[in-house]
């Protein structure tokens, strides 16, 4: 067994990042089979939900959770390489 550590430093300046918690809308998968198939739904019939938290605290229920929310990228990111940091998550796949 291999074990491996990340560390990022935030930068000071806070117009280097944006911060990710706080209110998000999400769905449970349903039985869409597809979890990203939620993605086309209006957003008016998802949950609200806080992160970091726990899902199933707030309502969601299912394998597989969709989250969304949009971001204002201040100007100066919005042509700049991203990274995106997800803290204790068990799977994760992201899309833009």
């Amino acid at each position: 067994m291999a074990l491996v550590f990340w560390a990022w430093v935030l930068p000071s300046d806070e117009s280097s990042f944006v911060l990710l918690a706080g209110e998000w809308r999400g769905a449970g998968d349903g039985d869409s089979g597809d979890p990203s198939a939620r993605l086309k739904e209006d957003l008016s019939t998802w949950k609200p939900v806080k992160l970091p938290g726990r899902f199933g605290a707030q309502g969601l229920e299912g394998p597989d959770v969709v989250l969304r929310r949009e971001v204002l990228l201040p100007p100066r990111l919005r042509e700049a390489d991203l990274l995106l940091v997800l803290g204790h998550v068990r799977y994760a796949s992201v899309r833009a």
